[in-house]
C-alpha cells in the first residue's frame, strides 16, 4: 500500500526529518511509484540526503544513477557510477553505463574508451561492444577500428548467435553482403529457433 506508507513516512519525516533509515525507506517506496519529473527530482533529492550518510549503499546508489539518467542528469550519474567503480561487483557493467552517459553527453572519445574496458573486463557483455563499434563507426569515423571490435567479439563469443547476428548487420552496412550471409548462417546454426 504504497501511497499509505508515502504519507505515514511524509508525516514522520516532517518531525524527524534527518533520520536516514525512514528517508531511505521512503525513498524506497517513492522509487517504486515515481513517474514524473517533479516526483523524480524530489527522489533524488531524498536518495542524495540518504547517501551523504550512508555512502556505502551501493544498490541505492545504483538506483539514484537510474534515476538521474532518466531525466537526463548525466554527469551527476558519471559521478555516482565512479563512486561504484571500485566496489560493485559487476565492474564491466559499471563501465558500460558510464560509456552510455559520456554517449549522451556527445563525449564519444571517453565513451569508446568507456565501451572498450568494459568489454575487456567481460569479453562476453556484447551490448558493450556493439555501443563501441557504434562510437567507431559512426561519431569517430574510425571504420578500422569498429571492424576490428567486431572480429574482438566474435572470437570471444564463437558460441553466441547474436555475435554473429551483429556482425552480420555491421557488414551489411559496409556493403559486404557476402560476409554478411556467412555471418547469418553461422547466427541461424547456432540459434535456429531464435525469431531474429
Amino acid at each position: 500500500k504504497d501511497e499509505k506508507a508515502l504519507a505515514y513516512y511524509a508525516q514522520y519525516l516532517s518531525f524527524v526529518p534527518d533520520d536516514a533509515d525512514t528517508v531511505q525507506k521512503y525513498a524506497v517506496v517513492l522509487d517504486r511509484r515515481a513517474v514524473t519529473s517533479g516526483e523524480r527530482v524530489h527522489l533524488i533529492l531524498r536518495m542524495e540526503q540518504v547517501l551523504r550518510v550512508k555512502p556505502n549503499e551501493q544498490e541505492f546508489r545504483l538506483r539514484l544513477v537510474h534515476n538521474l539518467i532518466a531525466i537526463d542528469r548525466y554527469a551527476e550519474a558519471i559521478d555516482n557510477l565512479k563512486k561504484l567503480q571500485n566496489t560493485w561487483s559487476d565492474k564491466a557493467e559499471v563501465l558500460h553505463m558510464i560509456g552510455w552517459c559520456q554517449e549522451a553527453k556527445q563525449e564519444y572519445r571517453q565513451a569508446a574508451v568507456s565501451f572498450r574496458e568494459a568489454t575487456h573486463i567481460n569479453p562476453k557483455q556484447i551490448r558493450s561492444f556493439a555501443l563501441l563499434v557504434e562510437m567507431l563507426q559512426d561519431r569517430l569515423n574510425e571504420p578500422d577500428a569498429a571492424l576490428k571490435a567486431m572480429d574482438d567479439m566474435v572470437r570471444a563469443n564463437a558460441d553466441r548467435y547474436q555475435a554473429y547476428l551483429l556482425r552480420a548487420r555491421f557488414q551489411r552496412r559496409q556493403g559486404d553482403e557476402k560476409a554478411a550471409q556467412s555471418d547469418l548462417q553461422t547466427a541461424y546454426k547456432l540459434a535456429p529457433h531464435q525469431p531474429e
